[in-house]
C-alpha cells in the first residue's frame, strides 16, 4: 500500500514539476508576444500625445501593420473635418466682420449728421451712438482676433527696440487719456527684442485700451519695459499697471475667455467692452512664446499685466 502512495507521488511530481518550471517561460514567451503585438498601439497613442491643441495635420505612422490602417485612417478623416470645421468658422467670422465695417461706418456718418438737429445730451440718441461704437468695437476685436490667429497669420520676426514701440502708441494714444485726466507714464529701458512689431502694436493697443476703460477719471496708469533683473536670464518684462477697481484672483484665467467680461455687459465702469481684447492679447503672446502673468498692481487697487519675453529668436 505504502508503495503504491510512493509511486503516485512521484508520478504526480514528475508529471506537475516541469508545468511549473515553464509556467514563468511561458509568461515571459506571452508578454513579449503581446507587447510587440501593442507596440504599435503605443506609437499611436504618443503620436497623439506628442500632437499640439491647435495641430490637426494628418497622422504619418511608417509600416502601419493591417489593424491600425482603418484606425489611423478614420482619425485622420476626423482631424481634416475638424481642421475644415474650424476654418469655416473663422471664416465665417473674418468675412462677416468685413461686411459690417462698411454699413457701421455709414451708420456712424448719418449720426454725426444727425448730432445737428437732435441734442447729443438726448438719452435715446447717447444709447444708439454708444451701442453703435460698440458694434464698430467688436468688429474690430473680431478682425484683430482673426489677423493674429497662428492659422492665419504669417508672423514676420524681425529686432526692434520695445521702449520705443510702447512710446510711440502711448504718444499716439495720449488724447484718449488726457480726456479722463488719467496720469499715463513710460519707466525703464531700451530693449531690443526680436519680434513681430505688427502683432506686438496690437498687444499693447489692448493692453492700454482695458487700462483706460477701468481706470476712473484722474487715476494712473503705469507702463514698464525692462530685462528681467529676478533671475538669471536676459528675458524682457512688459509691464502695465493701473490704478481702477482690479480683477479678483479666482477670476484671472476667466480673463482670457472670448466674450467674457468681469460682471458681464453690468461692469460698474459702464465702459465699452467686447470681452476679446485679452483673448487677443494671450493669443499674440503664444505667437511669441511668451508668458502672461496677471497680478495686483502697486497701486492701492488696480490690475497688473506681465508679459514676460525670451529674448532668443522666438521661432
Amino acid at each position: 500500500m505504502d508503495i503504491r502512495y510512493v509511486l503516485a507521488e512521484n508520478i504526480v511530481l514528475e508529471t506537475i514539476l516541469p508545468i511549473l518550471l515553464m509556467l514563468p517561460l511561458m509568461g515571459i514567451l506571452i508578454w513579449t508576444i503581446i507587447s510587440y503585438g501593442l507596440s504599435p498601439l503605443r506609437v499611436l497613442a504618443k503620436e497623439l500625445g506628442n500632437k499640439r491643441a491647435d495641430d490637426l495635420t494628418p497622422l504619418a505612422i511608417d509600416k502601419q501593420p493591417v489593424e491600425l490602417i482603418q484606425v489611423v485612417n478614420s482619425t485622420n478623416d476626423l482631424f481634416n473635418r475638424l481642421k475644415a470645421a474650424f476654418l469655416r468658422e473663422k471664416r465665417f467670422a473674418s468675412d462677416a466682420a468685413h461686411e459690417l465695417r462698411t454699413p457701421i461706418s455709414a451708420i456712424k456718418i448719418h449720426l454725426h449728421n444727425l448730432s445737428h438737429l437732435i441734442p447729443e445730451d438726448e438719452s435715446s440718441f447717447k444709447q444708439l451712438k454708444l451701442s453703435v461704437d460698440r458694434m464698430g468695437h467688436l468688429v474690430e476685436q473680431i478682425l484683430n482676433l482673426n489677423r493674429t490667429s497662428t492659422e492665419q497669420y504669417s508672423a514676420r520676426f524681425n529686432s526692434f527696440d520695445l521702449y520705443d514701440l510702447v512710446q510711440e502708441i502711448i504718444i499716439n494714444e495720449y488724447e484718449h487719456f488726457a480726456e479722463k485726466n488719467l496720469k499715463i507714464a513710460l519707466e525703464g529701458e531700451h530693449c531690443q527684442l526680436e519680434g513681430d512689431k505688427f502683432s506686438l502694436e496690437i498687444l499693447v493697443q489692448n493692453l492700454l485700451s482695458n487700462a483706460y476703460k477701468y481706470t476712473p477719471e484722474g487715476g494712473s496708469v503705469l507702463l514698464n519695459v525692462g530685462l528681467d533683473k529676478t533671475a538669471d536670464t536676459s528675458n524682457i518684462i512688459l509691464q502695465v499697471e493701473d490704478s481702477g477697481p482690479g480683477v479678483p484672483e479666482d477670476q484671472y484665467e476667466r480673463l482670457f475667455d472670448r466674450f467674457y467680461r468681469l460682471d458681464g455687459d453690468c461692469h460698474a465702469s459702464g465702459t465699452i467692452g467686447c470681452g476679446l481684447g485679452l483673448a487677443i492679447v494671450q493669443q499674440i503672446v503664444e505667437l511669441h512664446h511668451a508668458k502672461i502673468i496677471l497680478g495686483k498692481s502697486g497701486f492701492p487697487s488696480g490690475l497688473l499685466v506681465q508679459i514676460v519675453f525670451s529674448k532668443k529668436d522666438p521661432q
